[in-house]
């Protein structure tokens, strides 16, 4: 799995479970990006 940096917009965010969430961004370099963020519902 490759990381890499740059900005983005947040487009959409949807529940997935209990504490995750698909989050969809959009950035000038990889253009639309689709990733879980895991337990970002968590206090």
């Amino acid at each position: 799995m490759t990381f890499k940096k740059s900005e983005a917009v947040v487009l959409k965010v949807d529940d997935l479970g209990e504490s995750d969430l698909i989050v969809t961004f959009y950035s000038k370099q990889a253009g639309k990006i689709a990733g879980i963020a895991r337990g970002a519902k968590r206090s």
